[in-house]
């Protein structure tokens, strides 16, 4: 198996022209209030899952917000890291101060065409923020319907001063570079825009802002001044000096500090990250690596499948009716054996590593037909059936055991008989076949 990191960043988002969204208190109370763990516990089968930063787990530029040695409390003397650390006490503090002691009640949109479960995730998350205060209704959408509105901010306008909108899901796939999310997902300019109007003015007005004209698009009748990352000049600042940076190494110090930032006001609450997990046969590899490194973005059919190959020096290599004489798993292999208390004779196969393998019929009878070849069950090596034992019992007393790959030749090892007599032996075993 191969694990890899969760680069498609998610969690609860918001049209910040929708009160009390446009309030940074509020989503750092929810933030405080999702316990990202235990989410994982509940939803993550592989145990490898882990927690989003502002830019998902994109290496090399992810500062895990677990590690508060690396990510750091706060950032310019305000509460940072600290933020994705689940405290329903601070979460319940900040939403006072915010003006609703008494939490809140909001229609939490996504969509329920991700699969099940993506549902049981995205429910284990609006459940885990419950105990602050968080009362979120989920209401799916059809997927087609979902993007061309709420993913792209435009939610309902029905706010009525009690209870709000937000929504929930990943916002980006395949990205390569942070900037992809910036551009993508928090800055003004972008065309896809799905963060809403924050600051917006009268619909026949021309908005201050540079928002790739698209003031007019994202009027909202409630619309509240600020509170968005539209009208946040610092990170827009931030955004523009990390695309002149050349220096790999300055530009990740440099992206550490602007994930700290946005910690600082929770444009996106992320929630954790689910691990990704390939399923890989032993015999696989990449051209140059030693084994494989998963290319998990959109372009994985030619950037990554092209580059594979079959490892044919793998003692763990599947046979086949073109391969099965020179197959690894049985050349390197060896046939045991040996006689039971009741004058039968039990065989197995040990690969050159691994258990003994033990086909489901493998005795041979205490009097067998003479000259008679018997061949067992299948032989299983690392999930695959390489072929079968096979023996007879000669005139002489004596048994030959031979092997037949899965391919149908025979193969018989140098060393391959097992002597006459009624005595019981340990495990005798052949030369390698």
């Amino acid at each position: 198996f191969v694990f890899t990191k969760n680069t498609v960043p998610g969690g609860f988002y918001f049209n910040f022209s929708i009160s009390p969204w446009n309030d940074p208190r509020m989503r750092v109370a929810l933030s405080r209030a999702l316990d990202r763990d235990a989410v994982l516990a509940q939803t993550d089968d592989t145990g490898r899952g882990g927690w989003h930063s502002a830019i998902s787990q994109l290496p090399p530029y992810w500062l895990d917000p677990k590690d508060l040695s690396g990510f750091g409390e706060q950032y310019g003397g305000v509460d940072s890291g600290i933020n994705f650390h689940a405290n329903i006490a601070e979460a319940r503090k900040l939403m006072d101060a915010a003006g609703y002691p008494n939490g809140l009640t909001a229609t939490c949109h996504n969509t329920a065409d991700y699969g099940a479960s993506a549902n049981n995730f995205f429910e284990a998350c609006v459940a885990s923020v419950r105990s602050a205060g968080f009362r979120f209704e989920i209401a799916p959408k059809e997927y087609a319907a979902y993007i061309a509105s709420t993913f792209r901010g435009n939610f309902p306008d029905g706010w009525d001063g009690e209870s709000s909108h937000l929504a929930i899901g990943p916002l980006y796939g395949g990205a390569l570079d942070p900037d992809d999310l910036f551009a993508a997902c928090y800055d003004r300019t972008s065309g896809r825009h799905n963060w809403g109007s924050s600051g917006r003015v009268a619909e026949d007005s021309a908005s201050h802002l540079d928002t790739g004209g698209n003031a007019g698009a994202w009027f909202h009748p409630n619309a509240a001044t600020g509170g968005g990352p539209e009208t946040d000049e610092q990170l827009h600042e931030m955004f523009a000096r990390q695309r002149a940076i050349l220096d790999l190494d300055e530009r990740i110090e440099y992206i550490n500090d602007v994930q700290r930032y946005m910690a600082t006001q929770m444009y996106l609450v992320p929630y954790p990250a689910i691990a990704g997990v390939w399923a890989v046969n032993p015999w696989v590899r990449q051209f140059d690596y030693p084994g494989v490194h998963i290319k998990a973005t959109y372009g994985r059919g030619h950037e990554f499948l092209p580059t594979l190959r079959i490892d044919r020096d793998s003692p763990r290599q599947p046979t086949s009716s073109s391969t099965a004489g020179s197959s690894t798993s049985v050349r390197d292999g060896r046939i045991m054996a040996r006689r039971l208390s009741d004058g039968r004779i039990e065989f197995g196969f040990q690969p050159v590593r691994g258990p003994l393998a033990r086909p489901a019929s493998r005795f041979m009878p205490a009097r067998p037909p003479t000259g008679r070849w018997l061949n067992s069950s299948d032989v299983v090596v690392t999930g695959i059936a390489i072929g079968r034992i096979s023996a007879r019992r000669l005139a002489d007393g004596r048994t030959e055991f031979s092997f037949i790959t899965a391919g149908g030749e025979r193969i018989s090892p140098r060393v391959r008989f097992f002597p006459a007599g009624e005595s019981t032996t340990g495990w005798l075993r052949s030369s390698p076949l």
